[in-house]
């Protein structure tokens, strides 16, 4: 099974199942543009699929607001 005899010797003794927290990665430079890009994805949401912005768009019109990130972020 590829797995080692400490780490099944592990898992036989616990009797919970391992908790794993998964934490939000921090986004100092997106962060106080994430309300306006929501906004824009919403009023999108109402038009149809050729009239909505897509992902290059989206990214210029951030940008035209101030943000200095990168285009993978938004």
């Amino acid at each position: 099974m590829g797995l080692s005899r400490p780490t099944v010797r592990k898992h036989i003794i616990t009797v919970d199942e391992p908790k794993y927290k998964r934490e939000q990665p921090a986004s100092p430079k997106f962060g106080p543009f994430e309300a306006q890009l929501t906004q824009w994805l919403i009023e999108d949401a109402k038009l149809t699929r050729s009239r909505r912005r897509n992902g290059q768009r989206l990214y210029e019109g951030l940008q035209a607001v101030g943000y200095e990130g990168a285009y993978d972020s938004v």
